[in-house]
């Protein structure tokens, strides 16, 4: 199960409310991993990987090496 944080509270991707919530609190978990592997590039990182679609998303948090492959291969092409 992946447990978001939003303002405070926790909660589960089943809870939230809207598509959109949930795009958000994604993007939020995603931001915080990347920003570990690529600090200066974390925000165009995150918002390259949020244009897949939400269920990939989950894959990946829930897979962190096809997150680093993920984020690695979006790195390069922001660094070409």
């Amino acid at each position: 199960m992946i447990v978001l944080c939003f303002s405070a509270k926790e909660k589960t991707i089943n809870e939230v409310a809207s598509e959109e919530d949930e795009k958000m609190l994604l993007g939020e978990n995603l931001y915080r991993v990347i920003e570990e592997w690529f600090p200066d590039n974390a925000a165009k990182i995150t918002g390259m990987l949020l244009e897949m679609n939400n269920e990939g998303i989950k894959e990946m948090l829930n897979n962190k090496s096809i997150l680093r492959m993920k984020a690695t291969a979006a790195y390069e092409t922001l660094t070409q």
